[in-house]
């Protein structure tokens, strides 16, 4: 029955090797200053090796924007360098000294400073409809005043208008005014408020904007979105193929000017868009790269290594998917919390997988609800107790991947009713959008 579970990893075996192990990190020695030398953790991993543009993005992760702004300027990369400076300056470091006026009047704005932001660019203004118009428009909506003696272009009050309308609906009757401003200011603002207003038609198009954008950060903004939108349903259409092109760009550019969030959310993505197209060896890379990047900035690594486990079982490296696991679950301390639930689950299947039926004991007493339930079923068909088994297996409550790695293995013990048990693999399978779940699960039935 333990062959269920090996299945999957022996097709994806076939089909093309895991990636190899990074290699180790280069030591460098402390200069002796006659101290006692520290003590080092023995689990705590090993800062990778990285570039001058990875570590100015490893600090502007880390929240270390005076940092991230020195090293940024530093970069031969002068563009990307311009670019991290921008962020770090709008989470509180200094602007940089060639700043635009536009972005310093951004600054002010949202340092809470409309009147400073309205009296930079207005005198210049004119008939302008780019990046300088949305400031202005931007700043009379938070409360900047004009002065007596001047007005606001048709396009701007139009915009301003828009900005402090309640809803969508209300801004309707202003939008073909305001739609003359264009620009990637406009393009931001319009995604933003289309977010406040929750219009989703205003949001698809907002990010597809977004993400035909020349600016990469403003691209990965547009690409999460639409990512984003596939994954809740508000986006239709895309095919596996596109999502997964979509994926591997947001998690590209996400790896060199993404914020904390940017990258986890970028990586959660490609890793999901990798296993429904079953590499299964692209989505532990994607994940140990996004774990280099959250142990070099010091943020929390256990999402990473939650889906490296995952990938790992899928591989059929489930010794590897241990390793990860226990070492997100060191991570992830509280033991309800979504993270530890996750690894002691994927552990548990490691666990049975290797025929380890103490560690799957283990990991069964940790998990909760139905995992608990499914893993404890593995623990007595380890002991070979399979009727204890076949009462024990929860006939709903596992999500679509886990239910196609556990229910074929039910129907094993449970002949009367193996049918419907492996229906629900099949439907789990499903459900978990990953073609060689869909696949094993069937052949599974079949063969029944």
């Amino acid at each position: 029955m333990r062959r269920l579970l090996f299945a999957l990893g022996f097709v994806v075996g076939c089909e093309e090797e895991a990636p190899p192990p990074p290699p180790p990190p280069v030591v460098v020695e402390k200069a002796d200053t006659g101290e006692a030398p520290e003590q080092e953790e023995a689990d705590e991993p090993a800062k990778p090796d990285r570039t001058p543009a990875q570590a100015a993005h490893d600090l502007l992760i880390a929240g270390k924007y005076q940092e991230a702004a020195t090293a940024a300027a530093a970069l031969e990369d002068a563009a990307l360098g311009a670019r991290l400076q921008r962020v770090a300056a709008l989470a509180g470091a200094p602007a940089p000294a060639d700043a635009s006026a536009v972005f310093k009047a951004q600054l002010d704005l949202k340092n809470g400073k409309p009147q400073a932001a309205f009296d930079a660019l207005f005198p210049a203004l004119g008939d302008g409809v780019g990046d300088e118009a949305v400031v202005v428009a931007q700043a009379v909506a938070a409360g900047a005043v004009v002065p007596e003696e001047a007005s606001l272009s048709r396009p701007v009050a139009a915009m301003v208008k828009w900005i402090s309308s309640a809803d969508s609906r209300g801004a309707r009757a202003h939008a073909s005014q305001a739609a003359l401003i264009t620009g990637l200011a406009a393009d931001r603002l319009r995604a933003e408020k289309a977010v406040a207003w929750g219009d989703a038609a205003a949001i698809n198009s907002a990010n597809e904007a977004l993400a035909s954008s020349s600016d990469p950060q403003a691209k990965l903004q547009g690409l999460l979105g639409q990512l984003d939108g596939h994954q809740s349903g508000s986006l239709k259409g895309l095919t596996k193929d596109a999502v997964l092109g979509l994926a591997k760009e947001a998690h590209a550019i996400a790896q060199v000017e993404g914020t904390a969030e940017q990258t986890v959310r970028a990586m959660t993505h490609a890793v999901n868009a990798h296993k429904q197209a079953n590499q299964f060896a692209e989505a532990l890379a994607v994940a140990l790269t996004q774990h280099d990047t959250a142990v070099a900035s010091g943020i929390d690594a256990s999402a990473p290594l939650l889906a490296a486990a995952n990938a790992s079982v899928l591989i059929g490296q489930p010794a590897k998917a241990i390793e990860y696991a226990d070492s997100a679950k060191k991570l992830a301390t509280d033991e309800a919390s979504a993270a530890h639930q996750e690894a002691a689950w994927t552990a548990g299947l490691a666990a049975w997988q290797l025929g380890r039926t103490d560690a799957l004991e283990a990991a069964a007493a940790a998990c909760r609800g139905p995992q608990k339930d499914a893993l404890k079923a593995l623990v007595a068909i380890g002991r070979s107790d399979l009727e204890t088994a076949r009462l024990q297996f929860p006939p709903s409550g596992l999500p679509g991947e886990a239910a196609a790695q556990v229910y074929g293995v039910a129907a094993a013990t449970d002949a009367a009713n193996a049918g419907k048990w492996h229906d629900r693999a099949i439907q789990g399978a499903d459900a978990s959008g990953i073609d060689a779940l869909k696949v094993t699960t069937r052949l599974a039935k079949e063969s029944w």
